[in-house]
């Protein structure tokens, strides 16, 4: 949970520096974090999936990859659109926007918690060959 909520935390003020750039080496260093800061939850995110889908991991693999690159297909058209009609830094701005309801959810996920499964009991059999001298 933290490389999600560092990732998404770190990427929020990388995508307003990219929105807001004075000057092109911001905007590099600004989209160079953002890339960083989006890849470093992938993983995470891919496991919490699957955590969630225990018994169908490539589901759970398939739907939070798939969805992402579905949900990033289907809203460019929008995007562009508002690019041609309102400019490039209109885009950043409405990414930026949009960009905090993943954060803001990020940050609210809960722990994950780990459950070990109880040993199970040895087989009687096994328990006197291991100790011979005992079960005498």
């Amino acid at each position: 949970m933290t490389s999600v909520r560092v990732g998404y935390l770190v990427a929020l003020p990388a995508l307003s520096g990219i929105a807001w750039a004075p000057a092109f080496p911001v905007l590099v260093l600004s989209a160079a974090v953002f890339g960083v800061a989006m890849f470093l939850p992938f993983a995470a995110q891919v496991t919490l999936a699957q955590d969630y889908l225990p018994n169908r991991p490539g589901t759970a693999s398939g739907l939070s990859l798939g969805l992402a690159m579905a949900a990033g297909g289907l809203c460019s058209p929008a995007f562009g659109r508002l690019a041609d009609t309102s400019g490039l830094p209109a885009v950043f701005y409405a990414l930026l926007a949009v960009f905090v309801v993943p954060v803001v959810m990020a940050i609210r996920l809960p722990e994950r918690t780990w459950k070990v499964p109880d040993a199970p009991a040895p087989a009687p059999a096994l328990v006197e060959a291991a100790h011979p001298h005992e079960a005498r």
